[in-house]
């Protein structure tokens, strides 16, 4: 058991895993601020986060505050994308990742898209002698097989992104539709060149030179929200088609977080001190969008929800790299083993689990073993009380800071907790306490 804050002198109100929101949140809400609290939000997410890059695929889950990354032995990193229920690598061979770390391989070599058929990812094959393309729709669940397929010249533009049936190209003549099964492209739909790409419901956007500039255009066939090209993915439709998300430039060399209606309503700018290199994307039920962007030491998480017009962000310190794909949890049920590591050195293990750090003390909210308990009920109770009955259960008791109006007097009596109780967590685990005064 490790305790980290004295009885006689307990400042341990709203730290540790807390998620009390509403009433020390205002400026979050009305001023699009970031959390001050590293590695924790107020509500549950509704998406994960996976990183992919040359060597591993890792997945962090806010909600659980743990992370899992799996070793890749092959591979190039080239770009990788989301097929429901999978994560897939491009290079050689060609991988998906399924959420319990498994990996089966696609095909021997290639360059993934992203299709806008559920579970389906499409792989382009170079054929040398001509410089054209072999084109294979996958699916990616089960016996992996075509479900279509075609030649794609070399000089009918680069495939940007999947839609319904076929791939969005961009050339230097305009912006056009493939589809395998009439190859013939039907003339431009539209000015590039293109630089990100969305599609969602019936509709397909693209921005230009930067996000500065978009275009949007109607499909005949509803899609499944997909993004296509790059690292950063600054362009974002919801499922449903009715709203899209845009990162756009800023003068000042960052980047505003917007969302607009597609029927011409209001637009909302959600944060102006974003970065240019992060990605965005909706939850399937278009009630959350989720930015994120890859830090030297980390990776920064944001959550919009708009029915509550509430904005919130906050840094995860973790030891991963790669290229950020926000992934929607009803597709990707993240599996992450409960014996957790406190570091994860190199790429030498083929699997590899840690906890986030606590906000105030890093050390001590990252815990080992799968031994767990149920955290007590200190509802009610004298703040010493408290303390006394969370160390007893094997919880360890963290804080610094008193954030008005919650009191630090021993004879406060605790108005909730975080976990609360009944919570099933490991052994020494932080607590914290919300409090009256006496």
């Amino acid at each position: 058991m490790r305790v980290v804050a004295a009885i006689a002198a307990v400042a341990l109100v709203a730290v540790g895993l807390t998620w009390f929101g509403s009433d020390d949140r205002t400026d979050v809400a009305t001023h699009g601020a970031a959390s001050n609290r590293p590695g924790v939000l107020s509500h549950t997410t509704a998406a994960l986060v996976v990183l992919v890059d040359e060597r591993s695929v890792t997945g962090v889950d806010l909600d659980s505050r743990r992370a899992v990354r799996w070793r890749i032995p092959h591979g190039d990193g080239k770009r990788s994308v989301y097929a429901t229920g999978y994560v897939v690598r491009g290079g050689s061979p060609v991988t998906a990742v399924a959420p319990d770390g498994g990996q089966r391989t696609l095909t021997p070599a290639g360059e993934v898209v992203a299709a806008a058929e559920q579970g389906e990812v499409w792989v382009l094959s170079a054929v040398r002698a001509s410089g054209d393309f072999s084109v294979e729709r996958i699916r990616v669940s089960g016996p992996s097989r075509a479900v279509a397929s075609g030649e794609l010249k070399g000089t009918a533009g680069r495939p940007v992104v999947g839609v319904p049936g076929g791939l969005l190209l961009d050339a230097p003549e305009g912006v056009s539709i493939w589809d395998p099964s009439a190859p013939s492209l039907d003339g431009s739909i539209g000015p590039g060149p293109v630089t990100a790409a969305a599609v969602g419901g019936h509709r397909v956007a693209w921005c230009r030179e930067s996000c500065a500039d978009v275009v949007v255009r109607e499909l005949p066939k509803a899609a499944s929200p997909v993004q296509g090209i790059g690292n950063g993915q600054p362009l974002a439709i919801s499922g449903d088609g009715n709203q899209i998300a845009v990162l756009e430039p800023t003068a000042d060399g960052a980047a505003r977080l917007v969302v607009r209606s597609m029927s011409g309503g209001q637009s909302r700018t959600v944060s102006s001190t974003l970065s240019v290199g992060g990605s965005i994307g909706w939850s399937d039920d278009a009630q959350e969008l989720m930015y994120v962007n890859a830090e030297r030491d980390g990776i920064f998480v944001g959550t919009w929800r708009g029915a509550e017009e509430r904005w919130e962000g906050t840094h995860v310190a973790i030891p991963a790299r790669g290229q950020p794909l926000i992934v929607p949890r009803t597709g990707f049920a993240l599996e992450i083993p409960r014996t957790t590591t406190r570091t994860c050195e190199g790429n030498s293990r083929d699997e590899c689990i840690w906890a986030f750090a606590s906000p105030d003390t890093p050390e001590e909210c990252v815990v080992e073993g799968d031994q767990f308990l149920v955290v007590p009920d200190a509802t009610g109770r004298p703040l010493v009380e408290a303390v006394i009955v969370m160390q007893q259960a094997g919880l360890t008791v963290v804080g610094s800071g008193v954030p008005s109006p919650d009191s630090t007097d021993s004879r406060s009596r605790v108005r909730a907790q975080a976990p609360p109780g009944g919570s099933r967590v490991p052994i020494g685990a932080c607590v914290a306490f919300r409090t009256s005064p006496p």
